[in-house]
């Protein structure tokens, strides 16, 4: 009889054994998830040769993208709440329960509130837990103070006094308007037919400006405007850009130079290494798998500057990140590259703090400046003030004002009388 052959079976006899396959396959797959969750856990896709996991499934054993997805994210958010794993196994919660709870199953998710949460999942379909999660979400609303003007500011040159005005009073019970979230910039490329493929993305009003600007400045060159061909051009463009800034790749290279030990690497030495290793990384793991990830690419020095490598091609590969930092981990110590990462982003946090506060003073110099100079204050005094409101965040104007006003205000100097004129004035009085 074939492997998959059961016309001989008789009725009850197939539902017994389908129900008994069912059940071995839900124990199956749960205890499959959790070796996959330690497996992503311990990042074993490194050593195996694969940048990530989701290239190691697709990648090693042929899975789509949406299936390789859908796995990883089961088995993380289970590796987080092991309780997942019996529930799956049991068939009380499905993998797709389990993708629609994981943005509410985080590492920041308190245990009791995961608990909870699992334990009213239990047993139901997706749309039941989507409108289980919508029912525990807030309501996604804000007031509407769209249709109410804003203050107004009144300036009174005569008397230099600066008055808000609000027209209308708050309401004690607003309106209440939906807020939807912007829409995915992440676009897909669905393959049609040999040589052509569908783009279908969302652009936002900046990206659309800029090709509509493209589209007017090429229309001698391409009077037709097609957007597909508007695409193309720029794309091949960037690329040869990209490539000349990360590969040095240009039409003349200049000659090539000693090579240096210092961490910049000769042009003509990144232009043999892609060469050599085919703009991909060149990892290979212990049974002689080849990562040739193109993502995130990055130059990597065989024997480390710090210990003396100089930057020559024989000494220089492609590796990507994930390798990279890997490969770093395995010379310098885990802890070492800790400290390293959480130096970087201690630096991209303080970065961020002063773009925040600059953001923060432009605006306060955009909006107070023109008050300021209407007051009488000449430009430079002008943003002496506003400089001062960089640091009463989520301050009123009225209040802003008042500070940059207390700012710029002249110290009063009493000038005593002279003295001797102060004797004659006793003098007459006595």
């Amino acid at each position: 009889m074939s492997l998959y052959s059961f016309g001989s079976l008789q009725d009850h006899e197939l539902a017994a054994e389908v129900d008994a396959h069912l059940k071995s396959n839900r124990r199956d797959t749960a205890i499959v998830l959790a070796k996959l969750g330690e497996f992503d856990a311990r990042r074993m896709y490194e050593t195996a040769g694969y940048n990530s996991m989701r290239s190691y499934c697709v990648e090693k054993y042929g899975m789509d993208e949406d299936e390789a997805h859908r796995v990883i994210r089961v088995a993380r958010t289970a590796y987080l709440f092991p309780t997942i794993f019996p529930a799956l196994a049991d068939g009380r919660l499905t993998q797709t329960a389990v993708v629609t709870l994981s943005p509410q199953l985080t590492s920041e998710t308190a245990p009791e509130t995961a608990a909870e949460l699992l334990t009213a999942a239990m047993n139901k379909t997706k749309i039941q837990i989507q409108r289980l999660l919508a029912d525990r979400a807030a309501p996604a609303a804000v007031p509407n103070v769209f249709g109410s003007a804003p203050s107004a500011i009144t300036v009174r040159p005569e008397s230099k006094r600066v008055i808000l005005e609000s027209p209308v009073a708050p309401s004690p019970t607003p309106n209440l308007v939906e807020v939807k979230e912007p829409p995915s910039l992440r676009g897909r490329i669905t393959p049609l037919s040999h040589g052509y493929s569908e783009l279908s993305a969302t652009l936002d009003d900046e990206a659309t400006a800029a090709l509509e600007d493209a589209r007017a400045l090429l229309g001698h060159s391409l009077p037709s405007g097609s957007i597909p061909l508007l695409i193309k051009r720029a794309l091949l463009l960037l690329a040869r850009e990209l490539r000349r800034k990360k590969f040095a790749q240009v039409d003349k290279p200049r000659a090539p130079k000693h090579a240096l030990t210092g961490p910049r690497i000769p042009a003509h030495v990144r232009r043999a290494v892609v060469e050599r290793d085919g703009e991909t990384c060149a990892f290979v793991s212990a049974d002689g798998h080849r990562c040739d990830s193109r993502e995130r690419v990055e130059f990597d020095h065989i024997e480390p500057l710090a210990r003396g490598g100089e930057s020559t091609a024989e000494n220089v590969r492609l590796h990507c990140r994930t390798h990279n930092q890997y490969r770093a981990k395995q010379l310098f110590g885990a802890g070492f590259m800790q400290e390293k990462v959480t130096e970087a982003q201690q630096r991209a946090e303080q970065q961020r703090a002063e773009k925040a506060r600059a953001a923060e003073l432009a605006a306060a110099e955009s909006e107070l400046i023109p008050v300021l100079i209407r007051l009488g204050y000449n430009k430079p005094l002008a943003r002496r003030g506003a400089s001062v409101c960089a640091f009463m965040p989520g301050a009123s104007l009225e209040a802003r004002v008042r500070a940059a006003l207390r700012e710029l205000a002249l110290p009063v100097v009493r000038i005593p009388a002279p003295t001797g004129h102060s004797e004659s004035a006793r003098a007459g009085a006595s």
